[in-house]
């Protein structure tokens, strides 16, 4: 077959595809024509049969050339063949035995296939050239190559009676621990192929061999080898990546180079083709990180990323190139779940709990369609897979589930905690904000023991009136502060060590009620009133340290902690410690934080420090949920309130305060019951104390309201968001920031079921709130803006939408370094807009200053970009 008969059975093979079957007849009646105008039976055939081998998808690439069938030759140099074990599209693979008797071995023989278009048959002659420059354990070894008897290429591969990854797995009902430990492996033999200039580009499970030790079970017959790797199942696995048949060498300066495949051909396996593949781009080291992603997402979910089944190969490249496979643990809910779940030695709800979280952000990353969003290299995705079995933070960063604005707003919930004095948490897939004073309040310091009787009975009385002791009576707590303040100026003038005291004292009371400028100037008083570094300096800084934090002034509270870590007393230090690696936490250095965290953690449990250990466990349960390990963050949150619990009983608040976050973790698990029951226990907890009307109570209220939102209950989700605005209404008044939340919140409502005109009344009343309250350049305000942005595209408001992305894009591009996800999301939701309009002209201004590959973006928001650039 000549290239250009080639090329036009590909066009009309590619063009057939797309149409119905019932369809394609009547197609190729009309397209199927020889030069002269008349039939040409001949191309119609070879066209159809392309068309019956790709009725499946099947893993095999298209048989090119003129179908002649030949009897295997009888020799193929020194070896006998003996039995056909393997067909793929260039070649033939048998099982073959040492003639010569020069030594007894076995072999796997590759034949290029009878007919194979002369460009193929010096590829499969590369392949020799190839593999001799591959010398690793975990690689198929090159035995020899040469001419067959019939004059046929072949060479000759180390043989093993290995089988299929996936299928050794399942066998054997490895763990996901097992199958990463396998996986390594992989990743390392195409790592080392890498650095000798090597593309593989056809990695999929059978070309992955794992074979058995002697005294494991025995397997099927393949060609391959391999590097030894311990299971639990009994038994070593030995796995051998195979076949670099179509390889393409890197060293452009090596003395032979392989020829390139044409984009035409599409030598390759749709089902485990990157997108650069299916455009007929040139294959990288990306292009076999994608096909790693691809075999990672089998090994773990027992299906592939698309689900094409019975789909023809036309529709599984459409799927490669424009669909988003779900994540893996989304998979454990599709039918199936149970028996690929118990290849796994597990069941469904536990291997979704495995799979959620790291194991889910690492595989999509592996399987962006941009290469430059993936893993640098199969090494780099196997140190994020080792970090995650260590525990550690991996690279993978969550990408939302779809391109809206609103996903600013779970990227600023630090920011909204600045301006709402609190921690803000959101839980998953809830468009709005999920309001919750995290640790922030479970950071009182235990009271000094008093020397001076005086004090002592002072402080007493003063502690009356914290609602954190009193046990709901707090009906006299203001009467309690405004006396206790004047008894400490008229009795303490002259006694500036017991008045510092009493200002902690004080200003620790004044913090738990939510007064935190009061709180802020005691502290400072007090800490001005004893040397550097004494008990008395140092409690009144780390008190000062958690009020910066609460009002979000991460970075003051960072110095604060910093100077008190440096200068305070051994048995303090800790404590300094714990608060700085909070405040990383807020301002996003989740990394450090975490380390620093085990560092304070490994110390309390040492000294048996259980009072302050249930508030570090509290903290980091909060970070590791952060940091995408919901499952790490349910314990340390489970442990914390197991200690309160007893410690300080079921009905305390600080109690309350790690039932609540947990119940956030539990909600960003999937695990929607257990996070109702557990905010019920809070809201029961604070209304005890508190009553009804108490910003606590509203706060467990709204995250009730996120809860039912993302259950799609819109109406129980207004209920409770209204039921919080009330609340904060009349207890913190009209202008506090959390005002503008809740407003937020219930626009998001309103957003969700489609009442674009309540919504964008809510959110132009936030919008309003904080531009008075933050001022019009504020980040804030951009978030806003991206909100009412995201709103009118879905609207269909055009020209509000380019409005509204400009103001956003003004914000973020003076708040943010260029390249940041925000700054990016908002211009490309600007450019859409002006596509949406037909001024296609000026997209490219409105994305100008974006980088080429912005890191952090979701796949929606990456994927637009890449089509508004073309």
């Amino acid at each position: 077959m000549t290239p250009d008969r080639w090329r036009r059975v590909s066009r009309l093979f590619d063009a057939a595809a797309d149409i119905d079957v019932q369809d394609r007849s009547a197609y190729l009646d009309r397209e199927v024509r020889a030069p002269d105008g008349g039939p040409d039976p001949a191309l119609r055939a070879e066209v159809e049969r392309l068309l019956d081998l790709d009725g499946d998808a099947g893993d095999g690439v298209p048989v090119y050339g003129d179908g002649l069938s030949l009897p295997p030759p009888e020799r193929a140099g020194p070896w006998r063949l003996v039995e056909r074990v393997g067909e793929g599209g260039m070649g033939e693979v048998w099982r073959a035995e040492r003639a010569d008797g020069a030594y007894r071995a076995e072999a796997a023989v590759k034949l290029v296939r009878p007919g194979l278009a002369p460009d193929l048959v010096a590829r499969f002659r590369a392949e020799r050239h190839v593999l001799a420059r591959l010398d690793h354990p975990a690689i198929a070894r090159l035995l020899d190559g040469g001419t067959a008897s019939d004059g046929r290429p072949y060479l000759a591969l180390g043989y093993v009676r290995g089988e299929p990854i996936t299928d050794y797995c399942d066998r054997r009902q490895l763990g996901v621990a097992e199958r990463l430990a396998l996986f390594g492996e992989v990743c390392q033999a195409v790592a080392y192929a890498h650095r000798m200039l090597v593309v593989h580009r056809d990695i999929k499970p059978s070309n992955v061999l794992v074979e058995e030790t002697p005294g494991a079970d025995s397997a099927g017959a393949a060609s391959g080898g391999g590097a030894a790797s311990e299971t639990s199942g009994g038994g070593a696995g030995r796995v051998k990546l195979l076949d670099f048949g179509i390889a393409k060498l890197l060293d452009e300066a090596a003395p032979f180079t392989a020829p390139v495949t044409a984009a035409d051909r599409r030598v390759m396996t749709p089902q485990y083709a990157a997108p650069e593949q299916v455009r007929g781009e040139d294959a990288t080291t990306a292009t076999d990180v994608y096909g790693l992603g691809a075999l990672l997402y089998e090994l773990l979910t027992g299906r592939r990323p698309y689900a094409a089944d019975g789909r023809t190969r036309a529709a599984v490249e459409r799927a490669v190139l424009e669909a988003t496979p779900p994540e893996p643990s989304v998979t454990t809910a599709e039918g199936g779940a149970e028996a690929r779940a118990a290849a796994r030695s597990t069941d469904p709800a536990r291997l979704r709990r495995r799979l959620r979280g790291d194991l889910d952000r690492i595989v999509l990353k592996a399987l962006r369609k941009e290469p430059e969003r993936r893993y640098d290299g199969p090494a780099a995705l196997a140190r994020d897979l080792e970090r995650h079995l260590a525990g550690l933070p991996v690279e993978a960063r969550p990408d939302s589930v779809s391109y809206r604005a609103r996903s600013f707003v779970r990227r600023h919930r630090q920011g909204v905690a600045a301006t709402a004095a609190g921690v803000v948490l959101v839980a998953a897939l809830v468009t709005g904000y999920t309001l919750r004073l995290s640790s922030a309040r479970a950071e009182a310091e235990a009271e000094r023991a008093a020397s001076d009787a005086t004090v002592d009975f002072l402080i007493g009385l003063f502690e009356e009136g914290d609602p954190l002791e009193a046990r709901g009576d707090t009906a006299t707590v203001y009467d309690l502060l405004d006396r206790g303040t004047a008894q400490v100026r008229a009795a303490f003038a002259d006694h500036p060590r017991e008045r510092g005291r009493l200002q902690v004292a004080l200003a620790r009371i004044h913090r738990n009620l939510g007064d935190f400028g009061r709180a802020d100037s005691l502290y400072r008083a007090a800490g001005a009133l004893a040397p550097t570094g004494t008990p008395l300096w140092t409690e009144a800084h780390l008190g000062l340290a958690s009020v910066l934090k609460i009002r979000g002034d991460y970075d003051g509270a960072e110095r604060v902690y910093r100077r008190a870590f440096a200068a305070a007393p051994p048995e303090n230090r800790l404590h300094a410690l714990g608060g700085l690696a909070n405040v990383l936490r807020l301002q996003g250095d989740l990394a450090a934080s975490d380390s620093l965290y085990a560092l304070v953690l490994d110390a309390r449990r040492t000294d048996g420090d259980s009072a302050h250990l249930s508030t570090d466990l509290h903290n980091v349960g909060v970070l590791r949920a952060d940091l995408g390990r919901p499952d790490e963050g349910a314990r340390a949150l489970r442990e914390a309130l197991r200690i309160k619990e007893q410690a300080l009983g079921p009905d305390h608040l600080h109690t309350a305060l790690t039932l609540n976050s947990l119940a956030v973790v539990e909600q960003d698990r999937g695990r929607p019951a257990q996070a109702e029951a557990l905010y019920r226990r809070a809201l029961a907890v604070y209304r005890t104390h508190h009553g009804e009307a108490h910003d606590d109570v509203a706060a467990v209220r709204n995250n009730l309201g996120a809860l039912a939102q993302e259950q799609g209950d819109l109406d129980g989700a207004l209920r409770e968001y209204r039921a919080a605005l009330g609340t904060w209404r009349t207890t913190l008044g009209d202008s506090h920031p959390y005002v503008a939340i809740a407003l937020v919140n219930i626009g998001s409502a309103y957003h969700d079921g489609g009442r674009y005109a309540d919504a964008e009344r809510y959110y132009q009343d936030a919008l309003a709130r904080d531009r008075a309250s933050l001022g019009d350049d504020h980040v804030e305000v951009g978030v806003d803006w991206a909100l009412l942005g995201a709103l009118y595209h879905d609207a269909g408001r055009d020209a509000d939408a380019e409005a509204a992305f400009r103001e956003a894009a003004r914000r973020f591009d003076a708040a943010y370094p260029p390249g940041h996800p925000d700054a990016v999301g908002a211009r490309v939701g600007l450019a859409r807009a002006l596509d949406r309009q037909g001024r296609r002209a000026e997209v490219p201004a409105a994305l100008r200053g974006v980088p080429p590959a912005p890191p952090g973006l979701d796949d929606e928001t990456a994927r637009e970009l890449v089509r508004l650039r073309l």
